[in-house]
């Protein structure tokens, strides 16, 4: 599981178990939906992938198309 997922889990199980009302119920909706939409899990996707794809595995260089499929079987869920 990635940061941002950890992040997305932890604001909804608050806002499932710790909300008291439907504004706080919201604001949390809101919150989640922005870091659902896209953005910031594909910046966090792209540094994972770059970091992965310009490390060296036993002094072999790994490719962008490692990168890609490393963060792919890592951290989708």
């Amino acid at each position: 599981m990635t940061t941002v997922q950890e992040l997305i889990k932890e604001l909804e199980f608050i806002k499932d178990n710790q909300c008291k009302s439907l504004r706080e119920v919201v604001f949390f909706n809101g919150v989640i939906g922005i870091i659902e939409s896209g953005r910031y899990i594909e910046k966090e996707r792209k540094q994972i992938e770059d970091a992965w794809s310009y490390g060296y595995i036993n002094g072999q260089h790994l490719s962008f198309e490692t990168g890609k499929k490393y963060y792919n079987k890592t951290f989708k869920s």
